[in-house]
Formats: structure tokens, sequence, C-alpha cells
């Protein structure tokens, strides 16, 4: 079978913002009216989490999840648990989406370092999961995943300089 889809990504920050750029070639764009189907759709879900400058589990650390997924015509970040009953839409951090032609698109995902728990000082460490969510408009394809999806034992790490 080939794949569906391509992605790749980058993160920038300065001492407020965690800047994650995710590029997504998709031939097949699958975007839901809701933001509680939007989830199910074509999206890019983040896991992030404080941890240690050496990279270890930081104590009582808050782990953040965030999806972004463009719903209804607008960019959403929004935090919803898989059971959940109640979707949570983050106040101060932002998507931008772009269609950029050609079956690529961007997802700007701008991060409130104090919104989402996250120390940015130099030297800090983030462990963090990349996931981008694939939907084919009849069922979810599959997806890409960088960092162990929920696990936060199987995070990758950020670290700011």
């Amino acid at each position: 079978m080939e794949p569906t889809i391509e992605a790749r990504f980058r993160a920038f920050h300065t001492k407020d913002t965690l800047q994650i750029q995710v590029l997504v070639r998709d031939n097949n764009l699958c975007l839901f009216d809701t933001p509680e189907k939007a989830m199910n759709g074509d999206s890019v879900h983040l896991i992030l989490q404080q941890r240690n400058p050496d990279g270890t589990v930081k104590q009582r650390a808050a782990t953040v999840n965030v999806v972004a997924v463009q719903c209804d015509g607008k960019p959403l970040l929004v935090w919803r648990a898989w059971n959940a009953i109640k979707t949570i839409f983050y106040e101060k951090s932002r998507l931008h989406f772009q269609d950029l032609g050609n079956d690529w698109y961007l997802y700007t995902i701008n991060l409130d370092a104090a919104e989402m728990s996250l120390d940015l000082s130099p030297g800090s460490m983030i462990g963090a999961s990349v996931t981008v969510n694939n939907h084919s408009g009849f069922a979810r394809d599959g997806f890409l995943s960088w960092g162990g999806g929920s696990d936060a034992r199987l995070f990758n790490c950020l670290k700011i300089e």
C-alpha cells in the first residue's frame, strides 16, 4: 500500500511562544464541521510535557494535549480527551492553517508558554509527540507520528536553546 500522506515539522521559540510548523502533503484533505468530529479527520495532535534539563520526566509536570484542526473554515486549537463531553478551546494559543496548493498544507501552531505551562528559557527541555492524522473521507486512513503518541515514556525531546 502506498502512503497517502507525507509530513515534516520544525519548531521555533521566543521567551513567550513555542511555534511548531507542520507541513503536510495530503491528496484528499478531509475536514469536519465541528471540533468534536474534526479530531477524527485530518488534523495535527501535539502532546507536550515540561522535562528536567536532562530530559527525564519532571515531577508533577502538566501534560498538555493540543489538537490543531481546520473546522468549518476556521483554524482551531482545542483540547479534548477521547471520551470528553466538552471541547475546551485555548484562549491565547493560535493555529494558522494555509493551503499552499498542490496538496500541501501548513499548520503553524503558536503555543502561549504560560497557557501551556511551559518554560521556554534556554536549557529547558520539553517532551513532545507530534501526530498527523489522516482520514480518507470514509474512515481513518492512518497517521504519522514522532515521539511515541500519547505515551509520555516514549516522548522525544525538544531542547530550548
